[in-house]
């Protein structure tokens, strides 16, 4: 199990999951919107239909991304890793708040793994990341931009609503849309090139990242994405993940399951980075 560090800490930037505004959107989108809430409210019954409608839908859903200020996350993940010296399964749960502009992010983590629980507490801004060192309880900080730490922050800003439905959009024809007294649901399957391409986007662009997700061959995903039908705003996530990784010959098999549900949108207050971590923090190489 010693050569899967890498992918572990791979699969759990995925769980990096948090809420932006989007950028800019098109003229199309803006036409989209104003019509969207009165198409999806009409149950179509037609193939064409369908998809006409789950793209009125996540064009609402963009623009509405736009007015996210804050959210509070909680996430899961579920790994079962199987080599040629055995199975390791692994557990994790995630608490986490994000401030949109600036930036910022809480996150706790609490990991379990060949019998080890590990709780792990840090911030995040646009420089640093802050964690608190479980054994003196105190604080380090590491660059962003550091050997070795991927970039977090700009995973964090791929794995935005914002971010997701755009590349949603990408895939509209793929999607099957469910419409209950209060939810969209949005489902993606399968194992192609779209698909792939949607977990490169979570990867973002870290050199490492890419070239580990080069040596995957994803047999099959199944994402589920839910809107609230009122607000548009994202409610939950669930990713469900079979795949493949040669490393050094050795072929290394993965089942994963990942979920977010989100919640308190707009609604945190006097939410910031403690003035005792930003004072306090030592910088540390994390390449050292």
């Amino acid at each position: 199990m010693k050569k899967s560090g890498w992918i572990i800490s791979l699969l759990f930037a995925l769980l990096l999951a948090g809420c932006g505004q989007s950028t800019a959107t098109t003229e199309k989108e803006d036409k989209a919107a104003e019509t969207a809430e009165t198409e999806a409210e009409t149950k179509e019954t037609s193939e064409t239909d369908k998809n006409a409608t789950s793209q009125e839908v996540l064009a609402a859903a963009s623009e509405k991304s736009a007015e996210l200020k804050n959210f509070a996350m909680d996430g899961t993940l579920k790994m079962i890793m199987t080599t040629e010296e055995g199975t390791m399964e692994t557990n994790a749960e995630m608490q986490t708040k994000t401030n949109v502009e600036p930036l910022f992010m809480q996150q706790t983590m609490q990991m379990e793994a060949e019998g080890q629980t590990n709780t792990i507490e840090m911030y995040m801004d646009k420089e640093f990341i802050y964690i608190k060192d479980v054994q003196s309880g105190g604080w380090v900080k590491m660059k962003q931009a550091g050997p070795g730490m991927g970039e977090m922050m700009n995973q964090q800003k791929t794995m935005t609503p914002a971010e997701q439905i755009k590349q949603l959009e990408q895939m509209a024809d793929d999607i099957q849309m469910e419409e209950t007294e209060g939810e969209y649901i949005l489902n993606v399957k399968g194992n192609g090139e779209k698909l792939m391409s949607l977990t490169g986007n979570m990867m973002g662009s870290d050199p490492a990242m890419q070239a580990a997700l080069e040596q995957m061959d994803i047999e099959q995903i199944d994402y589920t994405y839910t809107l609230d039908k009122k607000t548009y705003f994202p409610k939950s996530l669930k990713m469900d993940i079979k795949l493949f990784v040669t490393e050094n010959e050795q072929k290394i098999e993965m089942q994963q399951t990942i979920t977010s549900e989100f919640s308190e949108m707009n609604e945190l207050e006097n939410f910031s980075i403690p003035e005792e971590v930003l004072n306090e923090a030592v910088e540390v190489d994390p390449a050292a």
